[in-house]
């Protein structure tokens, strides 16, 4: 089963500006339907609203006039032909009675999807800018309210009574507006909630909304004549979400929600553990479910002009479609009840990868599919105060450069990549890869910044074919890959990238080829 992300916005995006239609909305859905996406999960704002006539927080397009373009206080000083085609076209559809919130949920009903709405707890894009349409009145007009450790880009703080008044008002106004299945309360979309080292302090506070909460959803469940499901998307381990203010593990024992989401903070992880949260809620059959996002970063930092990750030059097509299926099958490994799909918006828009919506939902449909594990890192690294700040620099990866090197001067850097090798030097990678109980894979290791090398796993040496490490046909036992890199060359090497590929038909992922010109564009054209 998977759950399919709409984000709230790139949706206006499709169309020229001030020329959407309705029906224009329609393949959002219809391009899934006969899929394994059994719920559909509607964005219907940020940390502004994107629906008409909100009063819980300030619409989007208050103050937006169509004719005047790019030249109106509106945009407050920063001009955008984006954002003019995402307020434009949802003028368009409002002055043509279309909410498209409430259109794309009774699509997907109609479609015989469940019908959820997702909201945005504290959502911080663009807050690097005082004035802009994309915030709450409250975070412009109150920055007192804000984190302060995580300046300037900074969300609004659930300490203070205001914000979590103003957030329930907000899922309020949504139950009101929409009949829907479940909501998602966004938690992830982003964090911190807290200052640093101040959420676990403020566990009660959000305990106690969570819990008004669950009795206004079931309010509306009464007079909907149908239960509402609520399932907070949360950090990928307890841990971390405690040390966030979010106690899902209580909520879930105290009955306030229906769900967990376990996920990572922007980037696709291989190592999500959804049997840990059922084992700390104390029932097997409590559903959690992990969330697969799209880009990946081998590491803190990766480059951002560098072949492979988030925000870089590596396209969403077919060469990404086994690292996909790799981190589903080691969730759903994981006990997870079905898959949550994030970010996935253009993947479907290009048909690229639509084998994601037939296979990704179970192991059994997984079975016997290629797929890769890639080497990665827990995006929302509680342990160290400065990680979270490194998301806030105006350059992440000159941050994480001296980050990491501090970390590596004391001793204590905790990833496994970068990696680097003097000539004759050796280092071990492991690779989470779940359990393979399929015959006789052909397994291959891939690696970006190595040369020269000699390769091993279980003390069977690779053979280098085509850019790859090969092991000969065997069995694969165990959950995890231990293998042994060794620089053969002359010349240090940096190891940037690793790979772990099972294939049963010969085939293997396309390597990144730097030549090629791949331009990244917007939301819509990815």
């Amino acid at each position: 089963m998977l759950f399919f992300d709409e984000d709230c916005n790139a949706r206006y995006y499709y169309s020229e500006a001030g020329t959407m239609l309705p029906k224009d909305l329609d393949h959002i859905v219809d391009d899934l339907k006969n899929t394994d996406v059994k719920s559909m999960v509607i964005g219907t704002g940020g940390a502004s609203a994107m629906y008409p006539g909100a009063k819980a927080v300030n619409e989007y397009i208050a103050g937006f006039e169509m004719e005047k373009g790019l030249d109106q206080p509106w945009f407050c000083g920063k001009p955008s032909v984006w954002s003019y085609r995402n307020a434009a076209n949802i003028v368009v559809l409002r002055n043509m009675g279309c909410d498209s919130n409430a259109y794309l949920l009774q699509r997907a009903r109609e479609k015989n999807m469940a019908a959820w709405i997702t909201i945005r707890m504290n959502d911080q894009h663009g807050t690097w800018v005082e004035k802009s349409p994309g915030h709450s009145q409250l975070w412009m007009d109150h920055p007192e309210m804000r984190t302060q450790t995580c300046a300037p880009q900074s969300g609004l703080s659930f300490e203070h009574p205001q914000v979590r008044e103003m957030m329930f008002n907000v899922i309020k106004e949504n139950l009101e507006l929409y009949d829907v299945d479940g909501i998602i309360l966004d938690w992830m979309r982003h964090v911190p909630h807290f200052n640093d080292g101040e959420g676990e302090k403020n566990i009660p506070a959000m305990n106690e909304f969570i819990r008004s909460v669950k009795e206004m959803v079931d309010e509306f469940a009464v007079k909907r004549g149908h239960k509402i499901l609520i399932a907070p998307r949360v950090p990928a381990t307890v841990a971390s979400a405690r040390y966030h203010g979010l106690d899902a593990v209580e909520w879930a024992k105290r009955g306030y929600i229906d769900r967990i989401i376990i996920s990572p903070k922007y980037l696709r992880s291989y190592i999500l553990d959804p049997g840990a949260w059922k084992e700390a809620v104390g029932k097997a059959d409590f559903p959690v479910t992990a969330c697969i996002d799209t880009p990946h970063q081998p590491y803190p930092g990766y480059p951002s002009d560098a072949p492979a990750g988030a925000w870089t030059k590596e396209p969403f097509d077919n060469r990404q479609l086994p690292f996909i299926r790799g981190a589903c099958r080691v969730a759903l490994g994981n006990g997870s009840d079905g898959i949550y799909l994030f970010n996935f918006m253009n993947i479907r828009n290009k048909k690229k990868m639509m084998e994601i919506f037939q296979e990704c939902g179970t192991l059994e449909s997984l079975r016997g599919k290629n797929f890769s594990i890639d080497i990665s890192y827990d995006d929302l690294h509680m342990d160290e105060p400065d990680f979270l700040k490194g998301w806030r620099a105006g350059s992440n990866d000159a941050y994480f450069s001296i980050w990491r090197k501090n970390l590596k001067d004391q001793g204590i850097y905790p990833y496994q990549l970068p990696q680097e090798l003097s000539s004759g030097a050796s280092c071990k990678f492991t690779f989470v890869t779940g359990e393979v109980p399929e015959k006789d894979p052909q397994i291959a290791f891939s690696f970006e910044g190595l040369g020269d090398a000699e390769v091993e796993f279980n003390g069977i040496k690779c053979v280098l074919k085509d850019g790859r490490y090969l092991l000969p046909v065997m069995e694969y036992s165990g959950k995890e890959a231990v293998i042994k890199v060794t620089n053969k060359s002359d010349e240090s090497v940096v190891i940037e990238r690793a790979s772990m590929h099972f294939s049963w038909n010969g085939e293997f992922p396309e390597l990144f080829d730097p030549a090629k010109k791949i331009t990244i564009g917007v939301a819509a054209d990815i």
